[in-house]
């Protein structure tokens, strides 16, 4: 893999944003700044985080996420993906590149929508 130059330095410990969900019946909490994508399978949904971790599943509909999450910088890509867009290195027409390497689908039909959206994301530094 490519090397990032520069540390990237955790942010405060009071400013750390977490998502707590239900996996296997235990509520789990999620530090939204290492969820890369959220994708659905079987009505299930599988929270991809930063290397190592491995996926974690929760029965939720990416629609109720998705609005928990509207304000936090993810970006519903697809039906079935709901991205961090922290993590997006590129947004094109034949997909959602992330910086993790990962090729994620994207909705044509809304893609110009989703690009608007990410590029008033982006500027808002």
């Amino acid at each position: 893999g490519r090397i990032f130059g520069g540390t990237r330095r955790p942010p405060p410990p009071s400013r750390t944003r977490t998502l707590n969900v239900l996996c296997d019946g235990e509520g789990t909490n999620i530090v939204l700044d290492e969820l890369v994508y959220v994708g659905t399978e079987e009505r299930m949904l599988i929270f991809h985080r930063a290397e190592p971790a491995a996926p974690l599943k929760s029965r939720m509909s990416l629609r109720t996420l998705e609005e928990k999450l509207a304000e936090e910088g993810f970006l519903r890509i697809h039906n079935s993906f709901l991205v961090n867009m922290s993590y997006i290195a590129a947004l094109q027409t034949s997909g959602v590149t992330l910086t993790t390497g990962q090729v994620l689908p994207v909705s044509l039909h809304g893609y110009k929508a989703i690009k608007m959206k990410y590029m008033a994301w982006r500027g808002r530094g």
